[in-house]
């Protein structure tokens, strides 16, 4: 599945509020494809699980509470020395770790249960926060470091500006 998150087309209404209307299209990807996004699928795991694993081992052991910024730092020197994990984009990884997070957030804040780690068939998705772009006229969509995936085609995109954010979910059909 792919889904885009746009500014709503129209007059914005005099309130400074701003509609936010999303697009589902269903992706479909060659078989390399299909490898790359389930290996990037995996990538995305392993590190949600191993900054969820770091994270609690540093409180445990020394109560320190890690933030955001300095996790993706030694993320970042991570994915530069293991190739499987550096493959992936930047900006994915990243959203991993504010996926982490969130997740925390949910706990302390709203009474969500703590964050557990993610097992094969529970992590399916991954973001692209920028630099993919949507190509209506072909039915296709750049994305960064995999190319251009097809997709179905069943609406047009109207009012598409800015930086859309696209989240790729992996299905049982691919």
């Amino acid at each position: 599945m792919l889904q885009q998150t746009c500014p709503a087309p129209g007059k914005a209404p005099k309130a400074a509020v701003n509609q936010i209307k999303t697009y589902r299209f269903r992706l479909k990807p060659t078989r390399a494809q299909a490898q790359v996004f389930t290996q990037w699928l995996g990538s995305c795991r392993y590190v949600y699980n191993l900054c969820l694993d770091y994270k609690r081992q540093l409180w445990t052991n020394y109560q320190i509470s890690v933030s955001k910024n300095p996790m993706q730092q030694e993320l970042a020197a991570i994915a530069r020395d293991v190739e499987w994990i550096g493959c992936v984009h930047s900006q994915t990884l990243q959203e991993v770790t504010d996926r982490l997070f969130r997740s925390y957030d949910g706990f302390f804040r709203q009474g969500k249960g703590f964050p557990r780690f993610a097992r094969r068939g529970q992590y399916r998705s991954f973001t692209f926060k920028q630099g993919a772009k949507l190509h209506q006229n072909t039915s296709t969509v750049q994305l960064p470091r995999i190319g251009k995936v097809k997709y179905r085609s069943h609406r047009m995109c109207r009012g598409l500006s800015g930086q859309p954010a696209w989240s790729g979910k992996l299905m049982g059909g691919m």
